[in-house]
């Protein structure tokens, strides 16, 4: 473990009736917490870890004893007053917990996600396999971030639920900074259809708006956007009339009429689509991957949208910033 921050999540899982187990930091120090029916057991760690070095943390419950062990040294053990056994119930929750499921007597800055990095998780002596799910989980950096979002080459999207209502104008801007030459930048659609989306494919940055036959589409051709610079992305939907513009060039196409139809709100996906909303929305031809690489500077309408606060993260991003390059 290497902590960058003073609390936080790192592991919990929940047993029967009531039952729990939770590993967390709190003030800088390693918290083994323990309850079995209505007997419960805190373990704390005499010394503050926040130093962003390694540590090989250690902690078990074996019958009725519990202890923790952090770099070779008992922190502490302690017995359990009860013999009952402990039924873990999938699933375990490592770095994080979803809201509401943290048990009261948890800190609340300690029931958040962890932020740091984890290493060669094991259980029971085994090595933990791969995640069934992924929230705003990233690989780990050593070197300084820069503001913005980073998509990893793992998947990941975020989602802004009611962000765009469909039959009304629409400006984007966003600045980006691609690993990948290809990628869905961003999707705007309800759960029936896709409304208006953007990508790169190697050398041209399209934005494609309706669907069936109706569907137009507008391009700007240019030198691969990654090249290690931000460059800025801003697309206009007009009525039946969209444009994209990549740095200094631009396009723009003149699409079918269309009768006036109900304005509904729609979902702006950044980065990506998870695969059950790709599934609702019919999406996508040709299949496109996700994107890889920075956001930062998003703009809905001329007005910023705070990406870490306002959206759903799904999969592998990171919210805290972009590794400087």
């Amino acid at each position: 473990v290497k902590l960058n921050s003073s609390s936080g999540l790192l592991f919990y899982v929940a047993g029967e009736r009531g039952s729990s187990m939770a590993l967390f930091v709190s003030n800088g120090r390693f918290v083994f917490l323990v309850e079995v029916g209505r007997r419960r057991l805190r373990i704390r760690s005499k010394d503050k870890y926040r130093d962003r070095r390694w540590h090989t943390v250690f902690f078990s419950r074996d019958q009725s004893r519990a202890q923790l062990v952090i770099d070779g040294l008992r922190a502490q053990g302690a017995a359990v007053a009860t013999t009952g056994l402990f039924v873990a119930q999938t699933p375990l929750y490592v770095g994080g917990l979803p809201a509401g499921k943290a048990k009261a007597h948890i800190p609340a800055a300690s029931a958040s996600s962890f932020d740091g990095c984890l290493r060669n998780l094991q259980l029971d002596g085994r090595p933990l396999g791969p995640p069934s799910r992924t929230f705003g989980v990233t690989p780990c950096y050593e070197g300084a971030l820069e503001s913005g979002v980073f998509f990893t080459a793992d998947g990941g999207s975020i989602a802004l639920a009611d962000a765009v209502m469909t039959e009304q104008d629409l400006e984007v801007t966003l600045e980006v900074r691609p690993r990948s030459a290809s990628g869905l930048i961003f999707h705007i659609g309800t759960r029936r259809s896709h409304h208006l989306l953007l990508y790169m494919e190697e050398t041209k940055v399209t934005v494609r708006a309706g669907a069936g036959a109706d569907e137009f589409s507008a391009s700007v051709t240019c030198p691969a956007l990654c090249d290690g610079q931000w460059h800025t992305i801003a697309v206009t939907k007009w009525k039946n009339v969209i444009q994209v513009d990549v740095d200094a060039e631009g396009n723009h196409t003149v699409g079918p009429s269309q009768p006036p139809a109900p304005s509904t709100r729609a979902t702006f996906s950044l980065g990506g689509l998870p695969e059950t909303d790709k599934a609702s929305t019919g999406l996508l031809l040709p299949p496109l991957p996700h994107y890889v690489g920075c956001v930062r500077s998003l703009q809905i309408n001329q007005r910023h949208v705070d990406l870490p606060r306002a959206g759903t993260a799904r999969g592998s991003v990171g919210l805290k910033g972009c590794p400087v390059l």
